[in-house]
């Protein structure tokens, strides 16, 4: 069975340790019991839902994957992309991703709430806390539309010592929390294309 990972930095485990800790590898490695899971991680530093679309669903064609993580929308939060602009992107990232026959499954994550960080201050940090809790409304909601699942990690890395010294993405503290919401929604996609 095989999972592809699209998204940004937090997709690809940035602010962990190691990479392995970071929450996708983490959740996986949690859910694969006695299935082999091949990872194939597309995910780009500083992507934005329109790097997605781009140049990671491309990539993704290339190969069969059963499931699909995809969590994005962070850069495009602290570059100030209009929440129209995000919600159409994001619109078109599923639905490419959908019009072929695989991948049987797709998970989307939300952004964490940025409150904790160090970066970006003041009035900038109120408006991209704005742009994230917009964004994530629409990602919950196209994941629905969309027949996908959705992990919200909004409440999530919250608590002291859960952002890596960056102050941007989380620690390996912070992806073990989010690990912890991604990992049942995975093992139940997991078993459920088990079954089919």
């Amino acid at each position: 069975m095989a999972i592809g990972i699209l998204g940004d930095s937090l997709a690809l485990g940035l602010g962990a340790e190691r990479p392995e800790d970071g929450f996708v590898f983490r959740s996986v490695a949690a859910s694969q019991g006695n299935a082999r899971l091949i990872v194939r991680d597309f995910a780009i530093v500083s992507a934005t839902i329109l790097d997605v679309y781009r140049l990671e669903v491309p990539r993704l064609a290339q190969f069969e994957c059963d499931i699909v993580i995809m969590c994005v929308g962070a850069n495009d939060a602290v570059l100030f992309r209009a929440p129209g602009d995000f919600a159409s992107a994001y619109d078109a990232t599923l639905k490419a991703i959908r019009h072929r026959p695989r991948p049987r499954e797709m998970i989307c994550c939300s952004i964490p709430d940025p409150k904790t960080t160090a970066q970006p201050l003041g009035e900038e940090l109120l408006a991209t806390r704005s742009l994230v809790r917009e964004y994530n409304s629409t990602i919950r909601s196209l994941s629905i539309s969309y027949g996908s699942h959705f992990v919200d990690f909004t409440p999530i890395v919250a608590t002291v010592g859960s952002y890596s010294s960056d102050g941007f993405h989380p620690s390996s503290k912070g992806h073990q929390e989010m690990a912890t919401r991604l990992e049942p929604i995975l093992r139940s996609v997991i078993e459920r294309i088990r079954e089919k």
